[in-house]
């Protein structure tokens, strides 16, 4: 397997790694890890959830929980300066010190993304078009989603809905750069996993249609056809989002 990787510039990454049918089995490995975040949940649960007007008991820790967490909670609006002053950086007026704080480098908010390959559909050379089936997770940080388990009954974890409709948190709009259907479009709608630390993992099952500019299409099909993945954020700078590859996938 080559595999080559390119580090993040400008709010994305390329994934250009070549693939094979031998590489694709019947469950990804990411599936099966240890972190508690099974397919089984994802394709059990999570639609039995979606199917319920209301998921939770009220009355119970979850319930409270979940109220507790989406009182003033703002899911268009992100508090990009929790992730900047992590950085080092201070609002204007609020330095002790006589540089400028507008001249310290601000981060942006690491999203993890990654992407199990699970089955090439089609590839369509004429048309520079691939249909891969695929698992797609994003795992980012939220600090208005953290909670101490002490205060709910133990409970270290809860779901939020994601969806096209209405989404109860807020979210990166990672994209598809090179697309010839959106994300949105062509994968499916999931519940994201949240821990009581604020991190989220948010995995979703679908299609990626990539618009490929094929490479090894001078000996195809005895070559070894490649297409670059390219995946960003479709509004923000590096500044506010900052993709990176996440382990394992």
């Amino acid at each position: 397997q080559q595999q080559q990787q390119q580090q993040p510039q400008q709010g994305s990454w390329r994934d250009t790694r070549h693939h094979s049918s031998s590489q694709y089995r019947d469950v990804p490995p990411i599936l099966q890890d240890q972190r508690g975040f099974s397919r089984d949940y994802f394709q059990t649960e999570g639609r039995q959830r979606r199917q319920t007007e209301q998921p939770y008991d009220e009355n119970s820790f979850s319930g409270k929980l979940r109220r507790d967490l989406l009182s003033d909670y703002d899911a268009v609006a992100f508090p990009w300066e929790s992730v900047w002053e992590e950085s080092g950086w201070v609002q204007p007026g609020q330095s002790t010190n006589t540089s400028d704080a507008s001249n310290i480098e601000r981060t942006g908010l690491p999203v993890e993304v990654g992407i199990n390959y699970y089955r090439i559909l089609s590839v369509d050379v004429t048309m520079s078009i691939a249909d891969i089936y695929v698992w797609f997770h994003e795992k980012w940080y939220d600090p208005r989603l953290t909670w101490n388990p002490d205060d709910y009954g133990g409970v270290e974890q809860t779901w939020f809905w994601i969806g096209d409709d209405k989404s109860e948190i807020w979210t990166p709009d990672i994209e598809l750069w090179n697309q010839e259907s959106s994300l949105s479009e062509s994968l499916s709608n999931e519940y994201a996993v949240v821990k009581f630390d604020g991190h989220i993992l948010w995995s979703r099952a679908g299609h990626l249609r990539p618009v490929c500019n094929f490479e090894g299409l001078t000996k195809f099909p005895f070559d070894t056809l490649s297409c670059v993945i390219e995946i960003g954020s479709w509004v923000y700078s590096g500044k506010y989002l900052r993709p990176t590859l996440m382990d394992e996938t």
